[in-house]
């Protein structure tokens, strides 16, 4: 009876032992789940930041030239790199290269395309990231922009023709993140 009682035991302990492994394992997946969302969570944040922290430079950047004027100082913004003239720097800048092939961007380093005029940025979540269509890998993109008066009708800004008001920090993808 006593071996009986004592291999009775040592089996209990094993499926007790067996359903604490799954227990844990489960509990590891629900937490690795989690944490790759928190972390989609602060990429978004940190983007939407980095984002606001230009604009406001931009407004700033547009007040000092009010208080001292230089006609062509802001029309030379429009399409122009603002890493180094707007914003001083970003930790995760790529560098500016006249096209860029962003499958050699690293995830989450923004980058600076000549030809387009554009500043993007390589999404590290790109499952949370709703649209853009067409963009693999997927990524945001920018540009500094005129605010203009369009004299001449044609839809484009001509520094020549066009009055100009200010510049915008616009976004030029509809993608957005996705909420929780």
């Amino acid at each position: 009876m006593t071996i009986a009682l004592r291999s009775l035991a040592r089996d209990l302990s094993r499926i007790e032992l067996a359903l604490a492994v799954v227990l844990i394992a489960v509990l590891v997946a629900l937490f690795l789940r989690r944490m790759e969302r928190v972390e989609a969570l602060m990429e978004r944040t940190t983007v939407q930041l980095v984002v606001q922290d230009l604009q406001a430079r931009l407004l700033m950047y547009r007040a000092e030239l009010t208080a001292k004027p230089a006609p062509d100082a802001l029309a030379a913004l429009v399409g122009a790199n603002p890493v180094g003239t707007i914003i001083p720097a970003l930790a995760s800048y790529a560098g500016e290269r006249e096209r860029i092939d962003w499958n050699e961007i690293r995830p989450g380093q923004w980058a600076f395309e000549r030809s387009t005029g554009t500043l993007g940025y390589r999404v590290m979540h790109a499952r949370d990231l709703d649209g853009g269509e067409g963009l693999r890998p997927a990524r945001l993109r920018y540009r500094l922009e005129p605010i203009y008066d369009d004299l001449d009708r044609d839809g484009r800004y001509d520094p020549a023709r066009d009055r100009l008001y200010g510049i915008r920090f616009a976004r030029l993808d509809r993608g957005h993140w996705r909420e929780e």
